[in-house]
């Protein structure tokens, strides 16, 4: 297994259409999730 380090991430992973999601839409809809569930295994 590699070693784990801090890394920048410049990808959102989501099955919504790519015309739906711009910058607005991500601020909305991440901003309600939990982000403890969201990182929790």
């Amino acid at each position: 297994m590699p070693p784990l380090r801090n890394a920048r991430v410049d990808y959102l992973i989501t099955n919504v259409e790519g015309e739906k999601v711009t910058e607005q839409w991500i601020v909305e809809t991440y901003s309600q999730r939990n982000w403890v569930e969201v990182f929790n295994p």
